[in-house]
């Protein structure tokens, strides 16, 4: 009997990566689907959608509602900054 050590080693190719045919997904086989959790998955996913579409809604009406930028006399944002006065020659 061949030890776990060598068998393993031969289940790796050379390079040390599973086989590319293989397949490495983590789902278990041959597993009857559950009502009671396709159901909850299908109304998670319903209230997803709904956050979604609120979120965007939110968004659009703070799009609207904000206020345009403020601009000094100069055209720049220096509006509520104090300047200092000219000197005079």
């Amino acid at each position: 009997m061949a030890r776990r050590g060598e068998r393993i080693a031969q289940s790796i190719p050379a390079c040390g990566t599973p086989h590319a045919t293989e397949d490495t997904t983590a789902a278990p086989r041959d597993v009857p689907a559950d009502a009671a959790t396709n159901a909850l998955v299908s109304e998670l996913r319903a209230v997803i959608d709904d956050l979604r579409r609120d979120r965007d809604a939110w968004r659009d009406q703070a799009q609207r509602l904000a206020l345009p930028a403020q601009c000094g006399p100069n055209g720049d944002a220096s509006l509520g900054r104090r300047q200092a006065p000219e000197k005079r020659a």
